[in-house]
């Protein structure tokens, strides 16, 4: 974000420089309207917010921006020293990141995003809840750091992100994709990744389905009587889809549109693999991975150590 306070510039991801945002600079940052915002549901505002009542898109901005924090200067120094040894570790590996010239850190309270690190165009939020002692903080920056340069590539660089994609199965949609009625107001929104425009191709009973992922709320309504955060109410399926004329869309058979599909039903953990459980996304799943190659992961064997082998050396190759 231009203004933002520049860090050391002796440390930088493949090129990339980090910077702090102010806590004035998080608010607007937090209220902006974006990609992750626009597609919000119903139920995304009202859980994240804890409502029982409808919220309205400028209400949820401007609630939201409350949660903006300023940094301390240890939190400063300690992020700084986790971003040089990135910076070490990737130039180690020696990957091609094509990163945004810079990156900015942005501190929140975590209560916009159920105490969640995530992302928003080339930002990275941190909340409160990241900086108790025995987080694996240098985790959760490797991992948002892959959202950032994912969402970098599908810009400046789509070739790249396709082939990453690739490899844990997922392929560019060639035209948009329609979330039907039914679901667009219980959806679950990822801000890292909120926009469907990969599908996967599993085995599911014998036959080849060509699906994309879905997260969406059960039951379909936010209650602050059933307490808890949006987590609580997230289900994952596999949702077969068809184009119809210029859009993809749920698939339908002679009796309607056809069923989601469990993820367990399918081969899809033996496309994505076993290295981490946050498997609902193709973007997730190589969050964790790129964490996970560069040491950052728990230390032991991972399940499926040859996504990490491919990982490393497509991050290798120039973009």
């Amino acid at each position: 974000m231009a203004g933002a306070a520049s860090a050391d510039g002796s440390c930088r991801v493949d090129g990339a420089q980090l910077a702090f945002a102010t806590q004035v600079e998080a608010r607007k940052m937090l209220a902006a309207p974006d990609a992750f915002t626009r597609a919000l549901s119903a139920f995304d505002r009202a859980a994240r917010l804890r409502a029982d009542s409808p919220v309205s898109p400028a209400t949820f901005l401007a609630r939201i921006a409350e949660a903006g924090r300023s940094w301390s200067p240890k939190e400063k120094s300690d992020v700084q020293a986790l971003w040089c040894d990135l910076s070490k570790r990737v130039a180690q590996e020696r990957w091609k990141l094509a990163l945004p010239p810079s990156v900015t850190l942005v501190r929140t309270s975590g209560a916009e995003e159920m105490d969640a690190a995530y992302t928003r165009g080339a930002a990275i939020f941190l909340p409160d809840a990241e900086f108790k002692p025995g987080q694996p903080l240098a985790f959760v920056l490797a991992h948002e750091l892959f959202h950032v340069a994912s969402r970098h590539w599908a810009g400046a660089a789509p070739a790249k992100r396709a082939m990453l994609y690739g490899l844990v199965g997922y392929a560019p949609l060639d035209a948009p994709f329609e979330l039907p009625a039914a679901y667009r107001d219980r959806k679950i929104t990822n801000p890292d990744s909120p926009e469907t425009t990969d599908a996967i191709t599993v085995n599911a009973l014998g036959q080849h389905v060509r699906v994309v992922p879905l997260l969406f709320a059960t039951p379909a309504e936010y209650s602050t009587a059933g307490g808890g955060s949006l987590f609580r109410y997230l289900t994952f399926r596999l949702m077969p889809i068809e184009r119809v004329g210029p859009l993809w869309t749920q698939a339908k058979g002679d009796a309607g549109p056809t069923v989601l599909l469990d993820p367990a039903d399918t081969d899809y953990l033996d496309q994505v693999g076993r290295n981490t459980d946050e498997n609902f996304q193709a973007d997730e799943v190589l969050a964790d991975n790129f964490a996970i190659a560069l040491r950052y992961g728990p230390a032991k064997p991972s399940p499926t150590p040859e996504l990490l082998e491919r990982l490393s050396g497509a991050l290798r190759a120039a973009p």
